[in-house]
């Protein structure tokens, strides 16, 4: 959400780590004159380094519940780099996604704040290939192809898949 002075990201996430969504958002904020303020859920927890990043570059963690809010998936290597990732879109996304899918284990898994590793991943690489929805994320792509390919990106790397 923007507004006259304010790029707003609002997340549901227990937990947000520093990701390509999160630096776009600082970067358009700054680019366009405006500070920038990422929404938590009371009692959430951000990334050190991202609350001193958005610091840095004058913007604001608040905390409040968000109705509307952006989902963003992601994976990362064994040490935590972020290897590629993707905005869903927003929580009316979010919702279709969820009726789409008709694995409880899968909507389990793809909630906001999740993070899962190790032998997790493979489980969910398989129940992914075994599903059949069609929806685009907002670039367009296939979200079930591309969940797969941070699957496997995780699995090769010891990695992880997140979303928030």
């Amino acid at each position: 959400m923007v507004d006259e002075n304010v790029v707003y990201l609002c997340k549901v996430a227990s937990f947000v780590r520093d990701s390509y969504e999160l630096r776009l958002c600082l970067f358009l904020a700054q680019r366009h004159g405006k500070s920038f303020t990422l929404v938590m859920p009371p009692g959430g927890r951000v990334a050190p380094e991202l609350v001193v990043q958005i610091k840095q570059q004058g913007g604001a963690v608040v905390e409040a519940p968000a109705r509307d809010y952006s989902v963003y998936f992601g994976a990362v290597n064994a040490a935590g780099v972020e290897h590629d990732g993707w905005v869903l879109g927003n929580s009316d996304a979010y919702a279709e996604l969820g009726r789409l899918i008709q694995s409880s284990a899968l909507r389990a898994w793809l909630t906001p704040g999740m993070e899962i590793r190790g032998a997790e991943v493979a489980k969910l690489c398989a129940v992914l290939r075994a599903e059949q929805f069609t929806m685009k994320n907002v670039d367009g792509e296939d979200v079930r192809q591309a969940l797969l390919d941070l699957c496997v990106y995780a699995e090769s790397e010891s990695g992880a898949v997140f979303a928030q």
